[in-house]
């Protein structure tokens, strides 16, 4: 994940981009029916989730449990959540340590094939990342039926609990985006504010828009452009493309919201000689402050991020335990992450580590030989 006025200078945006290169992005809802998990249940004034609050230990229970997951996609980012799992499993003696894992690798008819797999080696717990959205339903309220607890986590999805899942534990990109335009508010004093997306398709990226929009109401000097976001789909050409569109058809943008965070959103600003916004995003990588800490004087633009997204799978991994269990838990399951960094505010960006790979996520929770294991 990264980030024209003049059309003298895209060939030159361009080369900049390659440059910065372009890690893998995290997941995003493409559901089209999710109302029942993306219900906007976040606000500014509500509490942030931080991992370090819950402990797993506490959830374990004593039977005999197997464990399976189902990614849709396989990067660096799923690498980073599976082994996060696998440490919070070690917590539990009575969880089987293999982990049954499958990657559909972005063909949707494999996900039924995978998980109907999973139910027959008999797997008691089931945490699924929904990359293809209501699609996956059918094989979710098949493994429900047959007594397995499901949990979908990160994005968003439709459905009942209860019926085609247990429960789905989230990304809350709409209190993200609320707590962005707060931070806006404070620290942008006038200007344009635009939020560049991901895939077209993606809840997540619309609900970003709109809890941006809902937070910049308290705030008339800062004006959302747009009817929606801007399709980026993490990619630097076309990030390019809808940057230096906007930049020349509303001017004076003087803020982004992203959905993911790194230097590919904002090298269009510099290649046109605009000062480069501030940004407010989630899910930053190791390039992200590598890129960052190169910069200096008017360059370094105010930079917000909510991080730790690829610990989200923890706090599924203890709903599915507490729900098996019947143990009690009251961790949220709209996650919205803490604040970890605020240039403005004092907390400094985090410091790039040239030993780990670029799109190592620097807040999983992971050490260093922990993180590098798990990407090797």
């Amino acid at each position: 994940m990264r980030i024209l006025l003049k059309v003298a200078v895209v060939a030159a945006a361009a080369g900049m981009v390659a440059a910065c290169g372009a890690p893998s992005a995290p997941p995003s809802s493409t559901s089209q029916a999710s109302a029942s998990a993306s219900a906007h249940p976040g606000t500014t004034s509500g509490p942030t989730w931080n991992p370090a609050d819950w402990d797993t230990s506490k959830v374990c229970g004593t039977k005999r449990i197997k464990i399976g997951v189902e990614d849709g996609l396989n990067n660096t980012w799923r690498k980073t959540a599976l082994e996060v799992l696998r440490v919070q499993i070690a917590k539990c003696p009575n969880i089987d340590p293999h982990i049954e894992y499958a990657s559909a690798n972005g063909n949707p008819q494999q996900v039924s094939t995978d998980i109907n797999s999973m139910v027959s080696k008999g797997v008691n717990l089931l945490i699924v990342l929904p990359d293809f959205g209501d699609s996956e339903l059918p094989a979710l309220r098949a493994a429900t039926k047959a007594g397995v607890t499901v949990v979908p986590y990160y994005g968003s999805i439709g459905g009942k609990a209860g019926t085609d899942y247990t429960l789905s534990v989230h990304l809350d990109t709409y209190g993200i985006g609320q707590r962005i335009a707060s931070w806006f508010g404070k620290n942008v004093p006038s200007g344009n504010v635009a939020v560049i997306g991901d895939v077209a398709t993606s809840t997540s990226a619309k609900d970003l828009y709109d809890g941006v929009k809902a937070g910049l109401a308290a705030y008339p000097s800062l004006k959302l452009v747009g009817d929606s976001f801007l399709v980026g789909n993490y990619d630097p050409q076309t990030i390019q493309k809808v940057t230096t569109g906007a930049i020349q058809k509303y001017g004076n943008i003087t803020a982004i919201a992203t959905a993911g965070c790194g230097s590919m959103y904002v090298a269009p600003f510099t290649a046109a000689g605009v000062r480069p916004p501030a940004v407010g995003c989630s899910a930053g990588a190791n390039i992200t402050y590598c890129d960052y800490s190169k910069l200096s004087g008017t360059a370094k633009y105010p930079f917000a991020t909510w991080e730790s997204t690829t610990q989200v799978i923890a706090a599924a991994l203890r709903h599915g335990l507490a729900s098996y269990n019947s143990i009690a838990w009251d961790e949220p399951t709209a996650i919205v992450p803490q604040q970890a960094v605020d240039t403005a505010g004092g907390k400094a960006a985090l410091t790039c580590d040239p030993g780990l790979p670029a799109d190592a996520d620097l807040t999983s929770g992971l050490t260093a030989s922990q993180l590098t294991a798990a990407l090797k």
